[in-house]
This record gives C-alpha cells, sequence and structure tokens, in this order.
C-alpha cells in the first residue's frame, strides 16, 4: 500500500512535535539549569531528563512508528531490524540517563526511589528491558535461526508483545510529565509568577502529550493500517505474525 500523504504529514508532524520534546528539555537545562557535565553536581542530573526524553519518548516512539508503518511494506525481517535496533538507542540513552540520577543521588546524598516518578520510571525501565530481550529473542534471532520453533508461543506472546509496546510508551510518557512537575517543584519558586523557564516547562510537557497522542493514533488508526500482502513468499516470511 503507498504512502499517502495524510500520512507522510502526520508522521512529519510526530517527528517535528518529538524534536520540540527533545529541544525544550535541552533549553531547559542548558538555558536556565547551568548546562551539562559528568561532574555528580547538578549539571550531571540535568543529562536525567534530555537522555530520558531523547531515549524513552523519540526514539521509542520512532520504533513504534517505524515497524506500524514498514510492517506490511517491505522484507518483515528488515522491519524486525530497524524496529530493534531503535529501541537498543532507546535503551542506550536511557541506560545513560538513569546512570546520571543515581550518581547524582548518591553523590549528595539525596535518597533514591521515594517519588511517584522514580516508581513509574524504574517500572518503565525495567519493562521495557523485559520486552526488548523478549521480542529479540523470539520475534528476531528465532525467525532466522529457528523460524517453525516454538509457534504457540510466539503467537500467545505476540498479542502481549504489541499491547505491551504501547503501554511502556504511554508509561513513559506519564512518569516523563511527573518528573516534570516533580523538577518544577523543586527548582521554580516563583512558579505561580510564570518565569520564561515555566513556560519552557509547561511546553515540555505539552509537546510531550502531543507527542505520545500522535505516536499512538500512528500505531491504532485504521485509516494508516497498510493492507496485507497475500504472495506466498510473504506470507512465508512473517511466519506467526498473522
Amino acid at each position: 500500500m503507498p504512502y499517502t500523504m495524510s500520512l507522510v504529514v502526520l508522521l512529519l508532524l510526530a517527528e517535528l512535535v518529538g524534536l520540540t520534546v527533545v529541544g525544550l528539555s535541552i533549553t531547559w537545562f542548558a538555558k536556565y539549569g547551568g548546562g551539562f557535565a559528568l561532574d555528580k553536581t547538578g549539571k550531571e542530573f540535568n543529562l536525567h531528563p534530555v537522555f530520558m526524553a531523547l531515549g524513552f519518548l523519540f526514539f521509542n516512539g520512532n520504533s513504534l512508528m517505524t515497524y506500524r508503518i514498514l510492517g506490511n511494506n517491505v522484507h518483515r525481517l528488515f522491519a524486525k531490524i530497524v524496529h530493534f535496533l531503535l529501541q537498543l538507542v532507546a535503551l542506550i540513552c536511557a541506560s545513560f540517563g538513569l546512570a546520571c540520577v543515581f550518581q547524582f543521588h548518591n553523590a549528595n546524598s539525596i535518597p533514591n526511589m521515594y517519588s511517584l516518578h522514580s516508581w513509574l520510571g524504574i517500572a518503565t525501565y525495567s519493562f521495557f528491558c523485559l520486552q526488548l530481550l523478549l521480542g529479540l529473542t523470539l520475534f528476531l534471532i528465532m525467525a532466522v535461526f529457528s523460524p517453525n520453533s516454538m509457534t504457540n508461543l510466539r503467537k500467545f506472546y505476540l498479542h502481549f508483545h504489541v499491547y505491551g509496546g504501547v503501554l511502556i510508551f504511554v508509561m513513559a510518557g506519564a512518569a516523563s510529565l511527573l518528573g516534570t512537575a516533580e523538577k518544577i517543584s523543586f527548582s521554580i519558586p516563583n512558579y505561580d509568577q510564570l518565569p520564561p523557564v515555566a513556560v519552557v516547562a509547561n511546553f515540555f510537557g505539552v509537546f510531550i502529550i502531543l507527542f505520545v497522542g500522535l505516536v499512538c493514533y500512528v500505531l491504532y488508526s485504521d485509516k494508516f493500517k497498510t493492507a496485507p500482502n497475500t504472495d506466498r513468499e510473504y506470507r512465508e516470511q512473517i511466519n506467526v505474525e498473522q
């Protein structure tokens, strides 16, 4: 099925909004938060929101949209590889972001894992790692080396994998919003006067919601669902993914 103009426009809009999320996070902490450094000070903490937004929102969202759009238009194995690589980049970014915040907390005797933001954030990270490992094993490695094995397990898990990917993405958006609210309460004492930093922080939250909404619309709208290919060779390459 050829890409329609409406799909192209929607994807470009989603990319623009996603890049705006990342850009606003950089602006917030570079211009108003003192910048970035690996020095166990607040500058190292500033790397946390930037890399979490880059990993769990931008790259993660793109991995979901890429597989949704490419799924029936290219060889399924190629779509899987692109999907996995984007997820891997997302995991690397998120892992670095987590390492920065834990190092900052530990160096400055700040408690870890006490807030709702941290609980939801670590749950999102844990589910993402599990999802990536299971997806890699069942749908990529086995598709190459043992395409006809464990088909019942793969069919059973496929539905959880699809739903879980979207759930984890939404959880990442929720954790980002909670973290934004938490950071505002800690670092903007005159927030009720809406200084420039508060405007940037508010827009950061708004664009997170917009990006999550656009990605979910691409994933679930029948308008952009590609028609299944009935070619025998194509059907053989997707194995259990009927």
